[in-house]
């Protein structure tokens, strides 16, 4: 039997505490992105509520060297690069303004998360200027 690498024997453990809940929720206010801590926890607060938003954007994608102008959305916590988009589908503003809008306000702000996921229930949606989904707002 070949042993696991003891990394990825945490991530399918891991993978088995998560049961509802996404690997990682961004917090909208501050766009920093927080990973699951047992217990259902990001950046210490327990239980977040939160909406979902379901996209699509590689066919979209920025190719290396072209409209080197245009940036992507600037997320915190990641360690990856977020594709940049063309913005005749939606600008970083428009999507940061998506983001900020399908936040439903909470208690605290701390409390205030969005889910990049898919397979929950839409409750409603709007459209780009070039009539493309943009983003649906979700719920459990």
């Amino acid at each position: 039997m070949v042993a696991l690498d003891p990394e990825v024997e945490i991530v399918i453990r891991e993978e088995g505490q998560l049961g509802k809940w996404s690997r990682r929720l961004l917090h909208v206010d501050t766009l920093t992105s927080y990973e699951w801590q047992p217990g259902n926890i990001y950046n210490s607060v327990q239980e977040p509520e939160y909406n979902t938003i379901s996209h699509t954007w590689g066919r979209f994608e920025l190719k290396a060297g072209e409209m080197p102008e245009i940036d992507a959305i600037r997320i915190k916590g990641i360690d990856w690069d977020v594709p940049r988009i063309r913005p005749d589908h939606f600008t970083v503003e428009e999507l940061e303004n998506v983001l900020r809008n399908v936040v439903t306000p909470t208690k605290s702000v701390e409390n205030t998360y969005g889910k990049i996921t898919q397979y929950h229930h839409q409750i409603g949606s709007v459209r780009g200027r070039d009539g493309e989904l943009l983003y649906q707002r979700m719920q459990n």
